[in-house]
């Protein structure tokens, strides 16, 4: 074997021994005051015409959290043309701020990085770190997704 080989070899076991030992590849602990907090804001949101400065109708779904605290949130938005809803292309997430326990989304589009609160058991208040605040609705409704194009 010549040397890049066994470097490149070495390279690969390290990282390797470092996945499965549990280091930090990747690897979270198991946090359930997060999952209790994020579960409270689990659900389907209707949220206003002009909320991302369109006229299209949009949802918003935080998923159930994982182990970790952590939650998926994908936005559906209206397509007129199809009379369905495309999603993101990548969810977003809801988590749990470190420092003062506010509960955040992002990764987002228009909403990024934005701070949410329940106001009561219908509506998810949504503070973006830029732009107006946003006032979700609870909704029942069964949202037709868009067949992928």
């Amino acid at each position: 074997m010549n040397k890049s080989t066994v470097m490149f070899a070495c390279l690969c076991t390290s990282v390797l021994a470092a996945c499965s030992s549990g280091g930090p590849a990747g690897d979270s602990e198991a946090n359930p005051e997060a999952v209790r907090i994020i579960s409270e804001f689990e659900g389907l949101y209707e949220l206003p015409v002009g909320w991302d400065g369109s006229t299209r109708e949009a949802f918003l779904e935080i998923q159930a959290p994982s182990e970790t605290g952590e939650a998926n949130v994908i936005v559906s938005r209206q397509d007129q043309s199809r009379n369905c809803f495309e999603t993101d292309f990548f969810p977003g997430r809801a988590f749990i701020s470190e420092f003062d326990g506010r509960v955040f989304l992002n990764d987002i589009d228009d909403i990024e990085a934005s701070v949410i609160s329940l106001v009561n058991s219908t509506t998810l208040r949504i503070e973006p770190a830029v732009g107006d605040v946003v006032l979700g609705t609870v909704s029942n409704l069964d949202v037709q997704i868009c067949a992928p194009a």
